[in-house]
């Protein structure tokens, strides 16, 4: 995929975050769970210290090289709007989706196909409900088959502000009730804020490569 559509992910700005992924993240539950004993969903932020804080479009960017200007997503979806012109259309129905109970079904699937730009859908499809989105179910699902439609159709989206309203509305769900980790959402960019911000709580000599995102420093470094 990369040699293909790199110059999509880029201009997008979810080519560090594709990248990033390649390296394994394992959640912190005891870092997460004191974290989120701090979190105010009427404010959408810790109550850390003297004073508040909060992820930011700033963060957004310097972390995972989301990109925090053009084309708009809704996440009431807008890019299900049935009228909508789009130049190569998904050809997977959400049913055929649906019957695909697995992460490793879903690949089996549409991996290597010959049509390489469905595939590329299929990829990003999977890219989101794995890692971005991920679901306790472990199956993908078809909530994000017009946004991986869209990623590869248009050039220049506002990935980061879809993407911290993402974050926030998963910090709500996690916070609303009793503290549970186990929903659908980034939580695990949660972490990596953390991380940033509080290295003495988590990472330990950094060491940032040239031309990359200051999350994957952050992904590959010795945890205390």
């Amino acid at each position: 995929m990369q040699p293909l559509f790199m110059d999509v992910w880029k201009r997008n700005g979810i080519y560090h975050a594709i990248l990033l992924l390649k390296n394994r993240i394992d959640l912190n539950p005891s870092l997460l769970g004191a974290a989120l004993c701090f979190w105010d969903s009427a404010s959408n932020t810790f109550a850390f210290g003297p004073s508040p804080m909060t992820p930011t479009i700033l963060d957004m960017v310097a972390l995972f090289g989301f990109k925090p200007w053009g084309g708009n997503i809704d996440v009431l979806g807008d890019y299900e709007v049935e009228n909508r012109k789009v130049k190569v259309p998904m050809k997977a129905s959400k049913a055929e989706i649906l019957r695909l109970k697995t992460y490793s079904g879903f690949m089996m699937s549409f991996q290597g196909i010959a049509d390489r730009e469905q595939e590329h859908m299929m990829f990003l499809l999977f890219w989101l409900n794995r890692f971005i989105f991920p679901n306790v179910d472990g199956s993908v699902s078809p909530e994000y088959m017009h946004l991986a439609e869209a990623l590869h159709n248009e050039l220049g989206l506002a990935t980061c502000l879809f993407m911290l309203a993402s974050l926030y509305h998963c910090l709500y769900q996690i916070t609303v009730n009793p503290l549970n980790l186990a929903v659908c959402g980034p939580i695990w960019m949660v972490q990596i804020w953390l991380e940033w911000y509080f290295p003495e709580l988590g990472t330990e000599d950094l060491v940032y490569l040239e031309d990359d995102v200051t999350a994957t420093a952050l992904a590959i470094a010795l945890k205390r």
